[in-house]
């Protein structure tokens, strides 16, 4: 044979070897990966708030207030019908918003859009302390929004999340309204 067959046999030997020496080493034992838990909101519960206070950049105010327990009313519009189912979701929604990250104490307001906030969210508790969200602008990335927690931690909350609470809001000012049972003495004429 060869010196050229012989060498190539002798590389072809060589990682053969190799190959199954690899394969017979034991791997140090891999750690799983165990996702970190993100912090939450704070929990709120509807026994402990008596009202819920909403204002947004284009100046619409709605104020949800307790007048007893499970009954709420809304002094910015009277005649809302407002539930305590409704309100229940809401505090259950904001109650289950996980923290993306934190930003230091001493981020200007302005670079994070919290100097003129999108809306402002404010929940008053039974002892008369509040619990208030001011919603800023939206991180480069888009995935959240800066969110200024009582006015002394900035955080960044997910993006579907924040952009869903406005539509809360209104949805708990005008609940759907059932549709009405067709009259039996109504007849329906298909068009041509």
């Amino acid at each position: 044979m060869k010196k050229s067959t012989w060498l190539a046999l002798g590389v072809f030997a060589l990682v053969l070897i190799a190959f199954f020496a690899v394969q017979n080493i034991e791997s140090a034992p891999v750690e799983p990966t165990v996702p970190t838990d993100t912090p939450a909101l704070q929990v709120l519960d509807d026994q402990d708030i008596t009202e819920i206070d909403y204002e947004d950049m284009q100046d619409v105010t709605i104020v949800f207030k307790q007048v007893e327990p499970l009954t709420w009313t809304s002094p910015t519009d009277p005649e809302a019908q407002i539930t305590a189912g409704y309100i229940e979701q809401l505090l259950s929604y904001f109650s289950g918003l996980n923290i993306i990250s934190t930003l230091p104490a001493d981020t200007p307001l302005e670079d994070v859009g919290l100097d003129a906030p999108l809306y402002t969210i404010t929940f008053v508790m039974e002892d008369g302390s509040t619990y208030k969200l001011d919603v800023g602008g939206p991180t480069p990335m888009r995935d959240g929004y800066y969110t200024w927690i009582d006015e002394s931690e900035i955080v960044v909350l997910p993006v579907s999340n924040i952009e869903y609470i406005p539509t809360i809001m209104y949805i708990i000012m005008t609940p759907p309204k059932a549709t009405p049972d067709p009259d039996a003495s109504t007849t329906v004429t298909p068009t041509p």
